[in-house]
């Protein structure tokens, strides 16, 4: 059903989305680089009234002390904003992993 320029779904209808990964990684004694693709596909409009749309992601940890057990890391990541028009944006996340071993 459309209303207004806008879909709306029965709740009884039944979408699928599929989802595929792609990760990237490298190593080195403290310094790790991974990128990461994200390609999605539904039933639904995704992206730019399209059925498809992707995400990728940059991030780079750095595994400080004697037992590398603090990570801070950054991430730069290209996102879709809507499923309507085809703009995107920049995500930026910066925290810091505690791994307990």
């Amino acid at each position: 059903m459309r209303t207004g320029g806008i879909d709306y779904y029965d709740t009884d209808r039944h979408r699928t989305a599929n989802r595929f990964d792609l990760y990237l990684r490298n190593k080195s004694d403290r310094l790790t680089t991974t990128y990461k693709l994200v390609y999605k596909h539904a039933d639904a409009k995704l992206f730019a009234s399209k059925h498809d749309d992707y995400e990728q992601a940059l991030q780079f940890d750095y595994a400080t002390g004697n037992g590398h057990v603090w990570v801070p890391y950054v991430t730069f990541g290209d996102i879709g904003r809507s499923a309507t028009s085809s703009q995107r944006q920049l995500r930026l996340r910066t925290s810091i992993l505690y791994i307990y071993r």
